[in-house]
């Protein structure tokens, strides 16, 4: 698996699309608090032939049934930790409140998934530093978006 295998509207997956030795390869993606914010990148997502909604995680109903308008065919998982447990994901999206963020990067990349999290990237610079030290361990992706550098 190559490093751009996570968001439809960036311009890097439309050159991953592009490789061969990817021809065959779909990413099987997983949302974690699929709000306004997910909706709207799922819009994008559920686009690209080579990407799979399979999972969407929400403690709220009303999110998690604007995101199955979108996805209608991804398993819905109340607790995130169910959701990376999943074999059936790949990479996760996470736009959670960011107070979230630290604990849902760090145990995605330790669960073995590619990860895209919504800016910012912590509350704290030592959270900053703990992602940055959890990636540091292992071979996934992870990447932080700036809204302007990617749409």
């Amino acid at each position: 698996m190559g490093g751009g295998l996570l968001l439809a509207s960036s311009p890097w997956l439309s050159t991953f699309a592009e490789v061969d030795h990817t021809i065959n390869y779909k990413v099987r993606l997983g949302i974690i608090g699929p709000g306004s914010r997910g909706c709207f990148l799922l819009n994008f997502i559920q686009k690209n032939p080579k990407v799979e909604i399979v999972g969407i995680c929400d403690i709220y109903q009303k999110s998690i049934d604007n995101a199955l308008k979108i996805a209608p065919k991804a398993k819905v998982y109340k607790d995130y930790r169910a959701l990376l447990d999943s074999n059936e994901i790949d990479a996760v999206i996470i736009t959670t409140p960011l107070f979230l963020h630290k604990e849902m990067a760090i145990a995605a990349m330790d669960a073995g998934k590619h990860v895209f999290c919504e800016k910012a990237m912590a509350r704290t610079l030592d959270e900053c530093k703990a992602i940055y030290d959890a990636y540091q361990t292992t071979n996934q992706v992870l990447y932080f978006c700036m809204q302007r550098m990617y749409d």
